[in-house]
């Protein structure tokens, strides 16, 4: 077994990409143990900006990028838009919370009416994903927008209980946990099958409430579960 940070993941013995290449298959979450070891906080944008260094300096490393690019098969290709749009959405993620944790010109004040809230996950203490959610003014017409998600390239399931999160906030704060989003054209199945729908505008909303056999609705605790978690 060949152990990266946090994450135990067989080491294939072929080519010098395969060595490099974490099988996402062996570090599915659907695991029962790991997905009880995941723990996603709502945290403030230095914490954000902190986590997105970690995800990208060292758990998500160039290593994880080492082939040649000249000789890729279907499955490496694959891998390597994986990597690269992962990597691409952790910078935007963290230059928003760095962005966010500068003083305001405005002061307290805050005359766009936008509100940010970051969630990052973490798998035994150590970051493999965070979300950056944007909620507008006090209008409940005005749905929350899941602005960027990413998640560490080697791991597959993990987005769908951030989303749970953005969805339980967007409860909280009056919005029946509704959220809407614009999709990467690859990620656009994956949201479709969290129960997201294509709007008049040609970009996704969640409506968790009408939508029973995706999201369950648990009345002790005000709150929606995804059913597949």
């Amino acid at each position: 077994m060949f152990r990266s940070k946090s994450f135990y993941i067989n080491r294939p013995k072929k080519s010098k990409f395969l060595s490099r290449y974490k099988s996402s298959p062996n570090i599915y979450i659907a695991s029962v143990d790991m997905k009880a070891s995941i723990i996603i906080k709502e945290v403030g944008p230095e914490e954000t900006f902190r986590a997105m260094g970690i995800m990208e300096n060292e758990t998500m490393a160039e290593d994880w990028y080492d082939f040649d690019l000249h000789q890729l098969d279907e499955e490496q290709r694959s891998w390597s838009a994986r990597y690269s749009q992962s990597s691409e959405v952790l910078s935007y993620i963290a230059r928003n919370a760095k962005l966010e944790s500068l003083p305001s010109v405005y002061g307290n004040a805050n005359p766009s009416g936008r509100n940010q809230f970051f969630f990052v996950a973490y798998f035994r203490g150590v970051p493999i994903g965070a979300l950056q959610l944007l909620v507008y003014g006090k209008d409940e017409d005005q749905l929350p927008e899941v602005y960027f998600l990413a998640t560490h390239c080697g791991i597959r399931g993990c987005g769908v209980l951030l989303m749970e999160y953005a969805v339980n906030k967007s409860q909280q704060l009056g919005r029946k946990g509704k959220l809407k989003l614009t999709p990467y054209d690859r990620a656009r199945s994956a949201y479709m099958g969290m129960g997201f729908i294509v709007n008049k505008d040609n970009k996704l909303e969640l409506h968790p409430d009408e939508n029973n056999d995706r999201w369950i609705w648990n009345e002790n605790t005000q709150s929606y579960k995804f059913r597949s978690c």
